[in-house]
């Protein structure tokens, strides 16, 4: 009240001043008197124009009353009158972000940050932009910097701390919401992500405390019911949890999010029924929504009804036109039956709905290879995606594996240079970058992307590890100590950061070293079995067997997956076989389902000649996991003697799954030979040789069919490239056909 007086003598004294009318504009706001606000910002504009501040003052007024039309209008004017001006472009892109405009935001917020000195708003806006366009680590860099500015930016802390959440990493997320975290805090956002990290970690004492501080301030919040179901569920009260989801979606009328977790939740226990019903709930709130439609088609497709889960979809797409997930869900089933036309008349026809969707565009490439165009038609492909939005750091990701299953290293480095010059402050494509300089033999230029890297983002684990295993690999072991132990600072319960260590210490021949490594891990986490695996791959790496295998069968004992019983069993197979036959016995019993076992079994008995029983096996596999192209593959290249029509079937679903897999190519080639088809197998041995064109035994292969064709010229070019092989055996076969062409 004091300050609106004195505003008032002001303005009795300057009447046609604008500053003073823009000041009672911000005393009013600051009042939460916001139509008032709204009339003396216009006023102040009404005498000047251009004064910014006003501008400001008036878009914020607008936007807290959710007046979004208006406030748009007001910012297009202030570009009008001033086009340069850093803050148009800033709250351009709050308000195209407040009306769930994420790609207009993004693109004004980075005009922005490149026009002017970035301040904390700023990166705060950008951070929220990239976190919604699902720019993780992008996201996490600029709300990082935005706290370094003003560390009290509640905004910007919460959204990083979900970030990390997303993540997996509640400790992280801890970090960010615990210098903020006060018992007079009000803020029930801040302390329910705090219950949801907490609880992950399993401080389930903590989390009741959190979630108890937010429920003060919200107490009716079906979302925070939720969480605290959720964090039941993870302390392993699943009926509790259950019951806790079940209430949370009675207590809300409208929304489904409630009802769509308890679905989850169901699916998880195999209960189909039960979450039908749970869907049916959220139908019935929500008749237009596709997401229950969705998830019908989910629970269809995990049951292997394929026929009802492409119903379900197209009832959700007839529900929601534009819903890309259905299309999504619908060319997944259409490349699983090998309807790859159909596939790609479906994305084209999402384009014109969808016109700047670079995944969409990324999907028409991967079908092109799929169907077996040139390289050149696919890397077009590409090519149009990246450019449909170069700003897509995830869509640039995609576009650089389908880039990489070309087998072009040349041709991904230059892709991995235009994607780390489109998005320079993406860590992830940095990381890109260096793996295709690597791959292209260029390591000094890896390391120095590395460093660049590892300045950038200093808390990044993965940048320290990468740089000390380039380093490493280089023969510089001592200089790559440092990033080792960054790396291990950092993410001191990561496998993959603790292997790269482990790897460290044995090139050093510190196998004490390797060890303790490892059973950091057991004190860490005594009750899961990552620290006993890792102890027993640093025995194998010793060559004491014996340790090895007591580790292995620890790390069993606390529920370890189907690749250590591989590993235990090949150890056993080794000193002794009876051993090996009882453990694979009681491990098949313990776990029927486990298809990794089971292809590991085939192709042990195919190794030892046994054709019969490795058919038996991975047919067993193939009925546990019918889209599995190593088994798919494995099997057609077994059968294609003997059964060259049911080889060449399996083949050509194994080549529709993953159509730049040489190996794959090769068994498909050798099954159309087999079946008369020799054109055919022709140009899929050629398309194998182009993916992996260092591979001598696929050359040999391509000989060998130009031979039978009766290309003799063409056969020798590739058999004398054969010869040059390292593996005696290929060399001996070229030679022999070599011969026989003359």
């Amino acid at each position: 009240a004091g300050a609106l007086a004195a505003q008032q003598a002001l303005a009795a004294k300057w009447p046609r001043d604008a500053a003073v009318r823009a000041l009672r504009g911000d005393l009013l706001a600051a009042g939460d008197d916001l139509p008032g606000a709204a009339a003396a910002y216009r006023e102040a504009l009404a005498l000047d124009a251009r004064l910014d501040t006003a501008h400001l003052g008036l878009v914020m007024v607008l936007l807290r009353q959710r007046q979004l039309d208006e406030a748009a209008a007001q910012v297009a004017a202030l570009r009008q009158l001033m086009p340069q001006l850093p803050v148009v472009d800033y709250l351009d892109a709050l308000t195209a972000h407040l009306a769930n405009r994420p790609a207009q935001a993004a693109e004004r917020i980075e005009r922005a940050l490149a026009r002017a000195e970035p301040n904390a708003a700023v990166l705060q806006l950008a951070g929220l932009v990239q976190s919604r366009l699902g720019q993780a680590a992008r996201a996490e860099s600029l709300l990082s910097g935005a706290l370094a500015l003003a560390p009290n930016l509640v905004d910007a802390r919460h959204e990083l701390a979900m970030l990390q959440l997303r993540a997996g990493r509640p400790d992280r997320a801890l970090a960010v919401l615990e210098p903020v975290l006060e018992p007079a805090l009000a803020d029930a956002a801040l302390w329910q992500a705090a219950g949801q990290a907490y609880a992950q970690l399993g401080r389930f004492r903590q989390a009741d405390e959190a979630f108890a501080r937010a429920s003060k301030v919200r107490p009716d919040d079906p979302a925070l019911r939720r969480e605290i179901a959720r964090s039941l569920i993870a302390r392993g009260q699943l009926d509790a949890g259950v019951r806790g989801l079940q209430a949370a979606a009675a207590a809300d009328g409208q929304g489904i999010v409630a009802d769509l977790a308890l679905v989850s939740t169901l699916m998880r226990r195999g209960d189909w029924a039960a979450a039908t019903r749970a869907l049916d709930a959220a139908a019935a709130k929500q008749p237009e929504a596709a997401l229950p439609w969705l998830m019908r088609g989910v629970i269809a497709e995990t049951r292997g009804d394929l026929p009802a889960a492409r119903r379900a979809y197209e009832d959700a797409l007839r529900r929601e036109a534009g819903s890309l997930r259905a299309v999504w869900a619908l060319t997944g089933l259409d490349i699983r039956e090998a309807r790859l036309d159909d596939a790609r008349a479906r994305l084209q026809a999402a384009l014109k709905t969808h016109p700047r969707s670079a995944p969409l565009r990324l999907g028409l490439a991967d079908l092109a290879l799929r169907s077996g165009q040139t390289q050149k038609a696919v890397s077009e492909a590409i090519d149009a995606s990246v450019q449909a939005d170069p700003l897509d750091g995830a869509n640039w990701l995609q576009a650089l594996e389908l880039q990489r299953r070309l087998g072009d290293p040349a041709a991904l480095l230059v892709r991995a240079q235009a994607a780390h010059a489109a998005v320079p402050d993406d860590a992830r494509l940095m990381l890109e970058l260096a793996g295709a300089q690597l791959g292209a033999g260029e390591t000094e230029q890896a390391l120095g992307t590395l460093r660049r890297l590892v300045q950038m983002r200093p808390t990044l684990p993965e940048g320290h590890l990468r740089l000390a295993v380039v380093l490493g690999l280089k023969g510089l072991t001592s200089e790559a100590r440092a990033p080792m132990e960054r790396a291990l600072a950092l993410a001191p319960d990561s496998p993959t950061v603790l292997r790269g260590g482990i790897a460290l210490a044995l090139a050093e021949r510190q196998g004490d070293r390797a060890l303790a490594l490892a059973r950091s891990l057991q004190k860490r986490a005594p009750t899961l079995p990552g620290g006993w695996q890792l102890e027993a791959e640093v025995h194998q790496s010793l060559a004491d067997r014996k340790a090895a295998v007591a580790a292995w069968r620890t790390a069993i004992d606390k529920g370890a997956t189907g690749e250590a019983a591989v590993q235990l069993h090949r150890l056993l197979l080794a000193d002794d076989p009876a051993a090996a036959e009882a453990m694979a016995r009681q491990w098949r019993a313990s776990q029927p389902r486990d298809a990794f076992f089971v292809t590991h079994l085939a192709e042990t008995a195919a190794q030892d000649g046994q054709r019969a029983q490795a058919e038996a096996h991975y047919r067993e596999a193939l009925a546990l996991v019918p889209d599995h192209v190593g088994v798919l593959n494995n099997l057609a290249d077994l059968l294609v003697r003997v059964r060259p029509q049911e080889a060449l079937a399996l083949a050509v679903r194994a080549a529709t799954l993953a159509p730049a897999e040489a190996a794959v190519l090769d068994t498909l080639a050798s099954a159309q030979a087999a079946s008369g088809q020799l054109a055919a197998a022709l140009s899929t041995q050629q398309r194998a040789v182009a993916f992996a064109p260092g591979d001598p035994r696929l050359r040999l292969h391509l000989g060998r069919l130009w031979l039978d064709s009766g290309d003799k010229d063409k056969a020798r070019v590739q058999l004398r490239r054969a010869e040059q092989a390292a593996d005696p055996a290929v060399r001996d076969a070229a030679g022999a056909l070599l011969r026989q062409a003359g």
